[in-house]
């Protein structure tokens, strides 16, 4: 109580110019420290709103990245069905039959296996370059279509030049298969 005395004493030595002076210095300094409480106030909440946005924009990366994960362990579970089949396919077998079937035996002028080559992701790639003169597109179109047919093989290249000798052409073909690395 004892302060309280003090003040009021103090308070009524002063003259009317100077409690206001008083006053509006008393405000002043108040609205300073509220102008200050509220800017860190505001800064932490947009630095808040910084944080969540990253960390949204993080869960969806890892949401993405974790879909394509289960899509590559899916076609890798599909590529070993696929595989396990026919664990003794041979490729260059395969398209020589196949271009028995399409009927360009003749215009086939090459047919070359590649070694298997490491992927580094478990499985090794085979190649077979093939070379047909004198074909049709239509004769072309059929050869593709059938070769598609097999999940077993993909068209790795297709090179088509025009022959000289009128509305055919001549086609380089690179095929490849997969087949399960061979541990050395």
């Amino acid at each position: 109580m004892n302060i309280f005395k003090k003040i009021r004493e103090f308070v009524a030595q002063l003259s009317p110019v100077q409690v206001y002076q008083y006053i509006g210095g008393i405000l002043a300094i108040f609205l300073v420290v509220i102008t200050i409480i509220l800017y860190i106030f505001y800064s932490q909440l947009n630095n808040y709103e910084r944080k969540i946005k990253r960390l949204n924009q993080l869960r969806k990366e890892s949401r993405t990245i974790l879909e394509q994960h289960e899509r590559v362990k899916q076609q890798q579970n599909d590529v070993n069905t696929i595989l396990a089949q026919d664990p003794t396919f041979k490729i260059k077998e395969y398209f020589l039959k196949l271009v028995a079937e399409v009927g360009l035996s003749q215009q086939n002028t090459k047919q070359e296996v590649s070694d298997p080559q490491d992927l580094e992701n478990g499985y090794s790639e085979i190649k077979l370059d093939a070379s047909f003169v004198d074909i049709t597109m239509q004769q072309l179109t059929d050869l593709l279509y059938k070769i598609e047919q097999n999940e077993r093989i993909y068209t790795k290249e297709l090179a088509i030049t025009k022959s000289l000798k009128g509305p055919i052409i001549n086609v380089t073909l690179i095929i490849a298969t997969l087949q399960p690395k061979v541990s050395t």
